[in-house]
């Protein structure tokens, strides 16, 4: 009978891992529908004669951890102390309410983290950009490796925040760059070129005319004019 139970037991503490496992990934990366179902998964191994408090802890020790990752303490989720929420899980579906509350909260922390994040990366991509725009050999993998993201994720990410790609991104600073110089300097063009990123002179012309429906030297003429 003690092997029997053994194996149960096990059991049960391997249900309850792959169960943790499927929650945080729904809270850190899901949506709040993967949130509700990952709960509804850890209650559907419960009964009214379950250890339903034990179960509880369990749920809310792995929200906290989650928490913990995001250094936000679990108590900014609850609308009272831990002690008092746990006194009103008396049955099985009170428990389950409260649980699916407090993981659908930290699931809107976790989004709010990861949009965060975002925005800041792409806002330090930009700084990088506009600090190195002049540098003819800059382009993706060198930003990618001094920020430490992915090629992939990065362009797909600057894309969904800014509207357009990195690579257009670069070439409108660089040709905002020039535009610049055309007005305030004499430099000549083949300079501004080198100057702003174009290592070769036809292209910059071809890129400017392309951005601005002018040549460069016309772009400077009808500045002067104004």
């Amino acid at each position: 009978l003690s092997d029997i139970e053994n194996v149960e037991n096990e059991k049960v503490e391997r249900d309850f891992g792959e169960l943790k496992t499927e929650l945080i990934f729904a809270i850190k990366l899901g949506s709040s529908h993967d949130t509700e179902v990952a709960i509804s998964n850890f209650f559907s191994t419960l009964t009214e004669t379950s250890d339903i408090q034990a179960a509880v802890i369990y749920i809310i020790s792995t929200i906290s951890e989650i928490c913990t990752s995001y250094s936000k303490p679990i108590t900014s989720l609850l609308k009272e102390d831990l002690f008092s929420t746990l006194s009103h899980m008396t049955t099985l579906s009170s428990a389950k309410k409260i649980c699916l509350s407090i993981a659908l909260a930290a699931n809107d922390m976790a989004n709010g983290e990861r949009e965060s994040s975002r925005i800041k990366f792409v806002e330090t991509a930009k700084k990088v950009i506009r600090k190195r725009y002049s540098d003819p050999l800059f382009g993706l993998d060198q930003l990618c490796e001094e920020i430490s993201v992915s090629p992939a994720y990065f362009s797909t990410t600057f894309k969904k925040e800014t509207g357009i790609s990195f690579v257009q991104f670069l070439t409108n600073t660089r040709l905002e760059k020039a535009k610049e110089m055309l007005k305030n300097s004499e430099l000549k063009t083949y300079e501004i070129a080198e100057r702003t990123g174009f290592s070769e002179p036809n292209y910059f012309s071809f890129a400017f005319k392309k951005n601005t429906g002018v040549s460069p030297s016309q772009y400077r003429s009808q500045s002067k004019q104004q």
